[in-house]
């Protein structure tokens, strides 16, 4: 939370909310990296806990422990605690397994799941002719291809039924044009769930929640330009068009439905 604080606190030379929140989040995740970094290494800290909770065990049996030596014994296993929960998070995010939760064991199965799924993580195409693409060109080339014949043709819509029958108008809907209050907001955060991400940046609603006391206020500030009209969203509001398969084939070509966004 204080690296947060500190990437979130320096001023941002740009004038519209959207731009702001998009250079403070780019800042914050240069910081985390970084900060990371010193986390990286989780398999060497906890066999250095566990030798140090070793240690202090061995000598509980023949003596008292000093009341130092408890002290520092049990902060080492609560340390111990939070950086099986590290562990045990790095790898359900790796796995993107839906089943394993916090307090599931951290087994091999998992592991080798997720570096199964990683080396699998490959894209090889067929072309017209039949031949497989691999090289990085090749394969851009196909997907702009096919990406603009389908993106670039349309159907003709006809209307089979009358709004006018199925929508009822009303005169009582003025709250819905108000504008945005904090306590909507709020609710709208208390809301999402833990694990998903609203982006691609990686920041999960969970980070969202905890770190809300810090970046609310330029959250609000976004959600009333937004309401008048006022922001610029297209430096937060931008994705990527992903090609998805029916079923796993190397004959990608033959199995794409409709390209979804």
């Amino acid at each position: 939370m204080e690296q947060i604080a500190n990437a979130w606190s320096p001023p941002v030379r740009v004038s519209n909310n959207a731009h702001i929140i998009n250079a403070k989040f780019k800042l914050l995740r240069r910081i985390l990296k970084k900060w990371s970094k010193n986390l990286s290494n989780l398999i060497k800290l906890i066999t250095n806990c566990n030798l140090t909770i070793a240690f202090f065990d061995k000598h509980e049996e023949i003596r008292c422990l000093l009341p130092r030596e408890a002290i520092f014994s049990s902060v080492i296993k609560r340390h111990i605690k939070s950086l099986l929960a590290m562990q045990n998070a790095y790898w359900k995010q790796r796995f993107t397994q839906r089943v394993m939760q916090f307090g599931d064991e951290n087994t091999k199965f998992f592991h080798s799941r997720a570096t199964e799924r990683y080396r699998n993580n490959v894209i090889s195409l067929m072309d017209d002719t039949g031949r497989m693409v691999s090289s990085h060109g090749e394969i851009s080339a196909l997907f702009y291809q096919e990406f603009k014949k389908r993106l670039g043709s349309s159907v003709e819509i006809s209307m089979q039924f009358d709004l006018q029958t199925l929508i009822q108008p009303r005169d009582d809907l003025e709250h819905l044009c108000s504008a945005f209050t904090t306590k909507e907001i709020d609710a709208i955060i208390l809301d999402l769930p833990n694990d998903k991400a609203p982006g691609l940046d990686g920041f999960n609603c969970l980070f969202f929640k905890k770190a809300w006391p810090i970046i609310r206020n330029d959250m609000y500030k976004l959600c009333q330009d937004f309401f008048h009209h006022q922001a610029d969203i297209k430096s937060i509001n931008y994705s990527y068009i992903t090609l998805v398969p029916k079923k796993i084939t190397l004959n990608l070509s033959m199995t794409l439905g409709p390209f979804p966004c």
